[in-house]
């Protein structure tokens, strides 16, 4: 079965304070991540029924060009493994702010 014949079951990396992330594949490479977390503005069960709901945050790779062409800021990676982003991620709806940094979330 491929990741995208089961989209219910949890793949999310779980970074700690009630933040997670999932892998956006793009032709076979990374390109984005989606982050998961309680967002105080969205009350909704979301697609793993814990509330959580999902901003997208594109790489600032060459192999993410073609799937993030003209969209907003994208994020330097500065190590996939643990994965560590720079700059931090603040989500536009609620207060919700802060730093993956190998692979654990670091609030601003």
């Amino acid at each position: 079965m491929s990741d995208n014949e089961n989209p219910t079951e949890d793949r999310r990396v779980d970074l700690g304070h009630g933040v997670f992330y999932s892998k956006c594949m793009w032709h076979g490479s990374w390109v984005a991540i989606h982050e998961w977390h309680r967002c105080a503005s969205r009350v909704v069960p979301g697609i793993y029924g814990d509330g959580t709901t999902a901003g997208w945050i594109p790489f600032n790779i060459a192999a993410a060009d073609e799937v993030t062409t003209g969209i907003g800021p994208r994020w330097e990676v500065v190590q996939f493994e643990p994965l560590t982003l720079s700059p931090s991620l603040q989500c536009r709806l609620c207060p919700h702010h802060g730093f993956i940094r190998e692979d654990r979330w670091v609030p601003a």
